[in-house]
């Protein structure tokens, strides 16, 4: 593997450190102060809830920092998205007067939302260090030096780490050294450039979405933990990891399907396949070896504070991302760490805005409008699956991804579902209602053409949200969605659940 002492390689391949893999504020300086103290303070809310039973002031700490966050950065947020929130929030108005007891479910849905935040403005901070480390961009530029035909499960993989350990951003990183080394070709290529393009970027955008079935660096994975309160994320874990293996080789599979047949490789192919396949695994082996520590400290930490997988991270991040910068060299940034973490969250916690807005919404929403549905509507749904895991597992994930892809973000739909269709409702076993719901989540992160992801992955492969979600991921949805209901099915009459 060529030595990365100097950087000349990766410097060369990659001449923007900061690309636009994470996103970063533009608001003047006085605004993203008070729009950082204002993420701070629901971070703050968030950490004291879970070490406390006074919801009510904590919750109204919660939502009104994220109120002045979202009008202070209300310019930043897009316009579409500013619809759907009004649509969703006027629709959690209207259910409020048929809701029972409407105090607890706004508080628990603001909580919800502010969980959410919280993880994802904790875990940027460590996204802002792997966007400048040289390790994270080696991996890419190892990645790019491999044969067209093995790209896309080494990106799909990589992918799947990066996610697993810094959520999106680890994906916008990767899909920014993607496109950056594209540009520059390879002697190695077979494909053709739109099959190589395909190829790689419905690699990345699937990882993410495996990812999504069992890391606990994902706001997805609290929200819904929030909701089980019976489950742990160690519970949850070896049904997660399932389903990341089925949707991994559903990916693969039909990406073999749609690569055209291999030409003869000479020699030197052969032998370059292997040797940059090697430096691939040189080069991820430190990060997945990273992300196995933190996951391991955040356990202990788990374990004597007795809380809860994601206030563990909410609290170890920032620690993590204060180790990282001590230890990196970053020559254009400020010398101390504390220093650097904190330009890091000026300017990364203002863009925080969007998520509050989205999370907060949907989180007041599907408690509210679970308070609200009617008994009797929650029972016939319920009972036309009733004890049927597989025509459950698949009414879920179904539901998830189909609106979705009609522009109901997966957010909203999946807590809906957790909070009203539950486990007893449905007569099916706890671990199989989460699976479902998480991995219909995930996939519909592959195949809703309105999500952040998509928007990110069009972007970078020069194509639109529709042909990436429809052309490219369509069969994916369809055959992974398929595949976990029989697993989940087969699991459960076996026993192993």
């Amino acid at each position: 593997m060529a030595t990365d002492s100097s950087g000349s390689e990766v410097d060369e391949v990659f001449q923007t450190p900061q690309g636009d893999a994470l996103p970063v504020s533009k608001s003047p300086g006085r605004v993203s102060l008070i729009s950082t103290i204002l993420v701070l303070a629901i971070v703050a809310a968030t950490l004291a809830n879970s070490f406390s039973s006074s919801v009510s002031w904590l919750a109204g700490l919660a939502g009104g920092a994220s109120l002045f966050l979202i009008v202070f950065q209300w310019r930043t947020i897009p316009r579409k998205l500013a619809l759907t929130l009004l649509t969703i929030l006027l629709a959690a108005v209207i259910g409020l007067p048929f809701t029972d007891h409407p105090l607890p479910a706004i508080e628990r849905g603001i909580m919800i939302g502010a969980l959410f935040v919280s993880l994802m403005a904790s875990v940027s901070l460590i996204g802002a260090c792997a966007d400048r480390s040289r390790i994270i961009k080696r991996v890419g530029v190892d990645l790019l030096a491999q044969p067209s035909r093995q790209r896309y499960l080494s990106f799909n993989l990589t992918g799947h780490v990066f996610a697993a350990g810094l959520s999106i951003a680890g994906t916008g990183i990767l899909c920014a050294m993607a496109r950056a080394g594209l540009k520059t070709g390879s002697p190695l290529n077979e494909l053709s450039p739109a099959t190589e393009v395909r190829s790689i970027f419905s690699g990345i955008h699937r990882g993410f979405s495996t990812a999504i079935c069992w890391s606990p660096m994902f706001g997805n994975m609290a929200l819904l933990l929030a909701i089980y309160p019976g489950l742990d994320w160690l519970d949850v874990l070896p049904l997660g990891l399932v389903s990341a293996l089925v949707l991994t080789l559903v990916g693969y599979g039909l990406n073999r399907m749609h690569t055209p047949p291999s030409r003869d490789s000479s020699e030197f192919e052969c032998n370059a396949g292997a040797t940059n396949t090697t430096n691939v695994l040189y080069s991820i082996i430190p990060v997945v070896g990273a992300l196995f520590v933190f996951f391991g400290l955040v356990l202990v930490l788990r374990q004597l504070l007795s809380t809860s997988v994601p206030v563990a991270i909410i609290i170890l991040a920032p620690i993590t991302a204060l180790t990282w910068a001590s230890l990196e060299k970053f020559s254009a940034m400020p010398t101390t760490s504390i220093t650097v973490v904190a330009h890091d969250a000026f300017q990364r916690f203002p863009s925080m805005a969007s998520e509050a807005a989205l999370f907060m919404s949907a989180g007041f929403a599907s408690a509210v409008l679970a308070s609200a549905l009617p008994p009797t509507v929650v029972a016939a749904i319920a009972g036309s699956v009733q004890g049927n895991i597989a025509g459950g597992s698949l009414m879920l994930m179904s539901t998830i991804i189909l609106l979705a892809f009609c522009g109901v973000h997966p957010v909203l739909t999946s807590l809906l579902l957790a909070n009203t269709l539950t486990p007893l409702a449905m007569g099916i076993p706890t671990l199989v209602h989460f699976s479902a719901i998480i991995t219909g989540w995930g996939i519909a992160t592959a195949a809703s053409p309105f999500t952040i992801l998509s928007f990110i992955i069009s972007r970078s492969a020069n194509t639109t949200p529709f042909e990436v979600s429809l052309i490219w991921n369509g069969a994916y949805s369809i055959v992974g969605v398929l595949a976990m209901a029989l697993i989940l099915s087969g699991l459960a009459a076996v026993g192993a659940l």
